[in-house]
């Protein structure tokens, strides 16, 4: 039996620094998988781009965004997985960490970053239970709310009831609401979460 000695002992950080190297982090490796998978999974889900973004903790116009982007694209146009992770990670490897850090947040997410989709899903998914073009935006409001008012709330599902008059599927439907939610005040979003959300 060998036995281990401690004038073997230096050549213990040459066999440890190949490991070292391997091992060096990249926020890529986290961020571009991420984006691929996840935007395959909203879009399956039937969200739009602008939602799929929020759902994945992204604020528009960061560099997150812009891998979901580019990943949910891909899975639109039917490229293959391989292509769409190869595009994602060359896109990714454009920005900084930081960049890739920037609008990341720990959860609890505030109801500013998620209130618009929130109340955008459930109006649709309400809307439908709700019987759908014969819905009217009091009777989706009684499914939601009860009999609580809900001013704020109130406009996003007259917006629903609409498009779904007009025979609009259900991801042009959540699109527009989300856009018209994230478009308002912060201060219109704190109040629309204070309808939404128990506290």
């Amino acid at each position: 039996m060998a036995r281990f000695t401690l004038s073997k002992l230096y050549l213990l950080p040459l066999l440890c620094t190949p490991l070292l190297a391997t091992a060096q982090f990249n926020q890529c490796d986290i961020d571009a998988p991420a984006a691929v998978y996840g935007a395959q999974t909203w879009l399956e889900m039937g969200h739009p781009l602008n939602m799929t973004i929020e759902r994945l903790g992204r604020l528009p116009d960061s560099a997150g965004a812009k891998l979901i982007a580019l990943a949910y694209q891909g899975w639109q146009q039917g490229k293959a997985e391989q292509q769409i992770n190869t595009d994602v990670t060359a896109l990714c490897k454009t920005f900084t960490a930081d960049a890739l850090l920037a609008d990341v947040i720990e959860s609890p997410w505030p109801a500013l970053r998620t209130v618009c989709g929130d109340a955008s899903e459930n109006l649709v998914t309400v809307l439908n239970d709700a019987g759908g073009v014969n819905a009217s935006a009091a009777s989706v409001l009684f499914y939601l709310k009860g009999e609580e008012p809900a001013p704020n709330l109130l406009p996003l599902a007259e917006q629903a009831v609409a498009l779904k008059q007009q025979n609009s599927a259900d991801m042009q439907i959540l699109e527009r609401l989300y856009t018209s939610c994230a478009a308002k005040t912060d201060a219109y979003k704190l109040a629309l979460g204070k309808e939404m959300y128990v506290e």
